[in-house]
């Protein structure tokens, strides 16, 4: 088993000129969105890595917290995983695609399920980084106001360990 049919059926799909490359990887962009797709040789897999959004540098790592918590169990994120790249300052989405069983036609489905979710966690990660940016705006009044910094209103769930 090799990645040529589902590389060849997606660049017929797109009308792109899509080549993996000798480690297995190819870049491209698709409605918007930037994409790596790596073969997995060892488990005839794919892995579709997408960006989501930058991160607007106001309490980043209160917005890397949230994130760590959606992945929990990957519910919130549908079997895929948060990734955050600090030397671009980049969230995206993981999501592996086993090959064994699948045709080139659910391959194609399921990369532009892909895509289209990531939407919805750029919808997420702007409210993120807009709530953040006001609850900075918010600190730095209130303290020259003298007065008290508010607490963030987005929460994340709470795991009880067992």
């Amino acid at each position: 088993m090799n990645a040529t049919p589902y590389i060849e059926a997606l660049g017929k799909e797109t009308g792109m000129d899509i080549t993996l490359s000798a480690s297995g990887a190819a870049a491209l962009s698709l409605g918007g969105r930037n994409l790596l797709i790596q073969w997995i040789e060892a488990t005839h897999s794919f892995i579709i890595y997408v960006e989501v959004g930058a991160l607007g540098g106001w309490r980043n790592g209160e917005i890397c917290r949230l994130l760590l918590a959606s992945n929990f169990l990957l519910a919130d994120t549908q079997g895929g995983a948060l990734s955050y790249n600090d030397a671009t300052g980049m969230v995206g989405l993981n999501f592996p695609i086993p090959a064994y069983g699948l045709d080139t036609g659910d391959f194609l489905k399921t990369v532009n399920n892909i895509v289209l979710f990531s939407e919805t966690w750029k919808a997420r990660l702007d409210a993120m980084n807009k709530e953040q940016e006001a609850l900075t705006e918010q600190a730095q009044q209130a303290v020259l106001e003298g007065g008290e910094a508010p607490e963030p209103s987005f929460t994340a769930g709470q795991f009880l360990r067992v």
